[in-house]
């Protein structure tokens, strides 16, 4: 009886899958040209494909459009849309769209290009300063103390000459003292630096500490950074006058900082709506380069 039941139960089923109509067709929109598949293309889709198409007929423009969209459902059914360049691209182009729909054209108006004229104006320029350097690493001059105590007796070698052009650089004091074989054949000299600005040779906290002076003379501490201690010489310095800039640069410099806190703002806006999570540590190291494989001989 049980499996009389059971069997009936079945056979129910089964008929009713059998009567179930078909999963109707999607509603095509009214506005459609054509279906591929079961995506419409729309008119604003041939609309634009036309303006891009010269003097072609529409006919020939539908065609194309559709033969480019069975390309497509074809290449995301065979699974390139999770190729990382197709995807690098999708998340570039949609990137530059959305910042192109919402960040309309910046103007400046007269009154803001003017405030930026009278503060540009009234702002003094960084001084220029004419540094030379002698250097001892911590490694090479056997520990942090010995060569400070280098540089020290560096010091008083120079303090020690004539109150003239030979206490100008550190000449052949450099030769002696420095281990910087860039500057020690010539008096140490670091040549030029806005006050303030990074420099090749000498790491920022060197730059730092010589930023605020302001008369020729030694730094009054021996600096100690990037693994070395640094006995740093002012040479010259030059103050700059405040200078006006022209209209057309301030303007380039207003709409670039506008432009910089609209992108800034709209990041965060997006980020707000789709919050991130990295998942692999922050100091991971870079990923190596692919090395090309070479050919098999035959």
């Amino acid at each position: 009886m049980r499996f009389a039941f059971c069997l009936f139960i079945v056979l129910l089923v089964t008929a009713c899958r059998r009567e179930s109509p078909p999963a109707a067709a999607p509603e095509v929109p009214a506005d459609a040209v054509a279906v591929v598949g079961r995506t419409p293309l729309l008119r604003t889709d041939l609309d634009f494909a036309a303006a891009n198409a010269g003097n072609l007929p529409l006919s020939s423009v539908v065609a194309t459009m559709a033969d480019e969209e069975t390309l497509a459902q074809l290449a995301l059914a065979e699974g390139l849309g999770s190729d990382p360049s197709v995807r690098a691209a999708m998340r570039r182009m949609l990137s530059a769209r959305l910042q192109e729909r919402h960040l309309s054209e910046i103007k400046i108006s007269d009154e803001e290009l003017a405030a930026a004229g009278t503060a540009a104006a009234v702002r003094p320029l960084p001084p220029r300063m004419h540094l030379a350097f002698l250097r001892q690493r911590f490694d090479e001059a056997g520990g942090e103390t010995a060569a400070v105590a280098k540089l020290e007796k560096a010091r008083d070698a120079w303090q020690a000459l004539p109150a003239d052009a030979s206490r100008s650089a550190f000449g052949p004091l450099a030769v002696e003292f420095s281990d910087d074989q860039d500057t020690r054949y010539q008096g140490g000299d670091a040549g030029w630096i806005q006050a303030g600005e990074r420099h090749l040779l000498l790491p920022p906290e060197v730059t730092q500490a010589a930023a605020p002076v302001r008369a020729p003379g030694l730094l009054p501490e021996i600096v100690r950074a990037g693994g070395a201690a640094w006995l740093v010489l002012v040479v010259e310095v030059r103050t700059a006058p405040a200078s006006v800039a022209r209209p057309e640069v301030l303007r380039a410099g207003l709409a670039a900082a506008r432009e910089k806190a609209a992108k800034e703002a709209l990041l965060q806006r997006a980020r707000a709506a789709a919050p991130v999570k990295i998942l692999i540590p922050a100091g991971d190291s870079p990923v190596p380069p692919r090395v090309p494989v070479p050919p098999k001989l035959p």
